[in-house]
């Protein structure tokens, strides 16, 4: 009987060490880095992980609220949601940017605003003027609007003089614009409206772009039929030089939309809180 017991012991042993020097198996949990470079399949985010996704994505998050009724009781609670979920920044209009700035406090979280939005119908003093105030009212950061209807006007003149000169001229007004943030340590980004533009604009505009200074190339305003796109970004990001970050917004409005943009971003523009 002893002998019986041994060996019983012995097998139940030998068992244990079996598991315990077992090859672990590679996980198919692994999330794709903002880090990572552009790649061709992007990796698929499990839904029993977005609650770790969430709290990554909610860190590149832009959260915006720029509607023309906005009251100060909205702003309020847009602080509010920002702090609660731990978004990188709240994007409003200038007239709210010395509100919100009051607002948060001593929380780590940057203040943008718009600068000639929706549609960059300033002239050039008029957007310098309030590119100063903006940064004056404590603004981290600018996300800009420039005239697409002007660049789409140069774009197709068969005049080479006309088109050249068009550009140079957005190219410069945007550099004003970057030089006046860079000296006070501001971060700009330009909202160049990709889902309206065909391939072969996306090429110029993103030319005239990495000429300006700009830090970011932004994919919309929000305001457009069509915003963030995979296959624009992709070419944006193909197109731009690797210092410029790039930033999506329009449409996203999702958690699984968020998830599909958060390889190949730097940061997310969104009005929804992502479930």
């Amino acid at each position: 009987m002893k002998i019986i017991n041994k060996y019983i012991e012995f097998i139940s042993e030998a068992a244990v060490q079996d598991q315990l020097f077992t090859e672990p198996q590679p996980t198919t949990d692994i999330q794709p880095s903002i880090q990572s470079p552009i790649q061709d399949e992007y990796t698929e985010i499990k839904k029993d992980s977005n609650i770790v996704e969430l709290d990554k994505i909610n860190k590149i998050i832009d959260y915006t609220s720029i509607r023309p009724d906005l009251i100060k009781e909205n702003v309020k609670q847009i602080v509010n949601d920002a702090i609660e979920n731990n978004f990188y920044g709240i994007v409003v209009n200038p007239e709210f940017v010395d509100y919100v700035v009051y607002e948060i406090e001593d929380n780590d979280i940057k203040v943008i605003s718009t600068l000639d939005f929706p549609n960059g119908k300033m002239n050039s003093s008029e957007r310098i003027n309030e590119v100063i105030k903006i940064i004056s009212d404590g603004a981290d950061e600018i996300d800009l609007s420039i005239d697409i209807d002007d660049f789409k006007k140069g774009y197709i003149s068969d005049d080479d003089d006309v088109k050249s000169s068009t550009y140079l001229s957005i190219e410069k007004d945007i550099k004003k614009i970057a030089d006046e943030c860079h000296k006070n340590g501001v971060i700009l980004k330009v909202i160049i409206e990709s889902g309206v533009l065909s391939f072969g604009e996306l090429k110029d505009i993103c030319q005239i772009v990495s000429k300006s200074n700009a830090d970011y190339i932004q994919t919309s305003s929000g305001i457009k039929d069509v915003g963030a796109e995979i296959d624009k970004i992709k070419e944006i990001r193909r197109l731009i030089p690797e210092h410029i970050k790039i930033k999506a917004s329009g449409g996203i409005r999702t958690l699984e939309q968020a998830n599909k943009f958060y390889p190949y971003v730097d940061r997310i523009g969104t009005s929804s809180i992502l479930k």
